[in-house]
Order: C-alpha cells, then structure tokens, then sequence
C-alpha cells in the first residue's frame, strides 16, 4: 500500500536565512558549552561568588583609612603591613562605569621605602564555603575562576593569588597587569591534589591575595601554576612601595566555579552586610547610639545581654574603643557613665558584656537602656579568621 504525505511548500532561501540570526555573545557561548556546569556559568544561575564583599561596600568599622598591619579597611579584607611602611589603605568611590559598583579599595603610598615584608590585602574563607565546594586537596576537585577589577596611578604589575589557608603550603600566583584605566582580569585555577587543607568547617579554606609589593622570601617566578611554596607575590611584579604618590585601587572580586569568569554577581546591601556580620559585627559607633538593656548585678557590675542579627564563625572576641565615661546607662531617672566592658560567656548567638567598676556605681537591682556617650567609641564582636 502506497501512504503520501502532504506538505505545503516554503520558501528554502527564507529557511537558511533564519540559521544565520543573532544570538548574541551569551548565546554563542551557550551553544558551545560542553557541560551542564559550563552551561550554568554562562547563564549565571545560582549563587556563585565565593568572595565576601567583593565590591567592598561594607564597612562597619568605618570609612577612615588605616595603616596598620591587621586592620579591615572595609569588612572582610584584611591589611598585610608588615614591615609598618608609610601607606594606607581606604574606601572609595572611584569606580569602573556602568557596571553597577559603588565602592572600590585604595591603596596608596604616602612614602616611599623599600620594604622586605608583606604588603597586600586578603581575605581569608571558610573551608565549608570553599574547599569543601571546590574540592580541593583531593582527586576530585573542581576549576575555579578569579575575576577582578583594577586600575592604578602608574602602568605595572601586582600579583594576584589563591592559597591554602593562612599558612600555605600550596599556592597559585598570576602576574596582573595594572594600567592607569580601570580593566577587568580573569584566571583559571585548577584543582590542586596537595596541601594540608584543614577539615575544620569553619577554619581557613581558600584564601585570596592581591599583593603589592615583592616580599623578600615569599615569592617565585612560577605562574598559573600550583607550587609546594607559600608565595605572595611574582619575582618580577612591580615594587609600588617605591613610588612615589602610587595608588591601586580593586574591586569586583570573585571566586566562583568553573572554568568562566561571568559578570560579577550583585548582592543586596543587606544580604551582603548580613554574609558580614557572621565575621564582624558593630553593635555601636556613634554618640548617642542606643545600646540593649542591663542592668546592676550589684552596686559596681552591670550586666548586659546582646543577641546577634547572625550566627557567628566561632565564639566572638570583643572589639571595643574605650575611655573614660565611655558608656553610659539610664536608670532609675538618672545616666550613671562608665568607662569599658569585657566580654563573658561568649557564644555564637549572643554573649554578655560586664563593667566591673571602671566608673560603674549604682543600686543592685536597677536597670535601663545602655548608650555610647562619646563619639570616639566604638562597640563590637570579632570571629575573623
């Protein structure tokens, strides 16, 4: 039996025509990925950045610039100085257009010397949020892709790199290039089979380094490329500490997974300063800024309970700027002033603080609100790695 099948005709020149259409550059790169995660990436699914205010809009602890080895210039990025030279570090607002940042990190030289220590920022991550994700330190592992932004006072060079923990024994380094225009940088890191990675969830994982500066031990030539050593920096980077008025300014930070670096991944301000406050977290800044309820455990102890907005990394330490008549609490129809607290029974969640004389004088029993009495105080809990 013979079957026919009809078929209205078309015009064969429009057909081909429709396989020549744009896509666009996303589509492009869509259609030649060869997995399911590289698919991912291209479209930017998910939550990606492993960075923690890569934008570096958050500053709890101020806006003002700092010098000194150990300090957060914003919050998350730690300060190397090690040798004190005369620099410093701060928030800025010069940026790259139209990519949606508000906020950079500069750092500038106010003079120059020639130092042999450690000078860059880093940020330390948690191991449950990135070698335990990237699998590194096994056979398994996944690429990783770190992404930035940066542009300086003078064309040169810094050395951007990816290690284990604080004290490496592998490390990943690539010279960058710096040129008097904000640029857009991006490499790819394999994963590394080696290094004493800790099993601790919440001790050092993967930390991310922009130096600028060559150290006088920590550094190689060897580049893209995972080493047995704790380098800091490239051999052959430029010693910006010998500049006179040099500045470098970051931001757009991101690790995230695979093998693509995709546009940065914008976060709300809230969500961003709450991924903050898990590390640090400011319970006071400002005269007159209102502080909880306590009370007088007896006629010199006054005690008082704060909650946290977050889960902390580990038990908090406190981070207090005091002075006499520092602090204060209403009660009883009067303001009683002291001077510091200390910190007890600390937790994750909450903790106590305690003014054991030091200024503190009232009736056991009494009770009211706390407050900052001077504007030079400063009030807060630590859990940075």
């Amino acid at each position: 039996m013979t079957v026919r099948v009809n078929k209205s005709s078309f015009n064969i020149r429009e057909k081909l025509s429709e396989l020549e259409r744009p896509i666009g550059l996303k589509g492009s790169e869509l259609m030649r990925a060869e997995t399911a995660q590289e698919a991912r990436d291209f479209v930017s699914a998910g939550r990606k950045n492993l960075i923690i205010n890569g934008d570096m809009r958050v500053a709890q602890r101020g806006t003002s610039a700092v010098s000194t080895n150990g300090q957060f210039p914003v919050d998350r990025w730690l300060l190397a100085n090690t040798d004190g030279a005369d620099i410093q570090i701060e928030q800025s607002t010069d940026v790259p257009v139209g990519e949606g940042f508000r906020n950079s990190l500069k750092w500038s030289v106010n003079s120059t010397s020639n130092t042999t220590g450690s000078q860059s920022i880093r940020q330390h991550t948690e191991v449950q949020n990135s070698k335990d994700l990237l699998g590194w330190g096994s056979s398994t592992g996944k690429y990783a892709t770190l992404s930035f932004w940066v542009k300086g006072s003078h064309n040169g060079t810094i050395t951007a790199s990816v290690r284990e923990g604080i004290n490496a024994s592998v490390s990943f380094i690539n010279l960058t290039e710096v040129t008097t225009s904000w640029k857009k940088h991006s490499f790819t890191i394999p994963h590394t089979p080696n290094g004493n990675w800790s099993s601790n969830a919440t001790s050092t994982g993967v930390t991310v380094i922009f130096a600028f500066d060559r150290h006088s031990t920590a550094n190689g030539s060897t580049e893209n490329k995972w080493v047995t050593s704790n380098w800091l920096n490239h051999s052959n980077q430029t010693e910006w500490i010998t500049i006179s008025g040099a500045e470098i300014y970051i931001t757009g930070v991101q690790l995230e997974v695979g093998k693509n670096a995709t546009e940065f991944e914008h976060r709300s301000y809230s969500e961003e300063l709450a991924l903050c406050q898990r590390y640090f977290f400011m319970l006071g800044n400002a005269n007159n800024t209102s502080l909880p309820h306590a009370s007088y455990y007896v006629n010199t102890l006054i005690a008082m309970s704060v909650q946290f907005p977050v889960t902390m990394r580990a038990n908090p330490s406190i981070y207090i700027v005091d002075g006499t008549g520092y602090f204060g609490i209403y009660r009883n129809g009067g303001f009683d002033a002291f001077d510091t607290f200390i910190i007890s029974r600390p937790q994750p969640n909450c903790a106590t603080l305690d003014c054991s004389g030091n200024g503190a004088s009232g009736t056991a029993g009494q009770s009211g609100p706390c407050a900052i009495a001077n504007s030079a105080a400063r009030l807060g809990f630590n859990a940075e790695l």
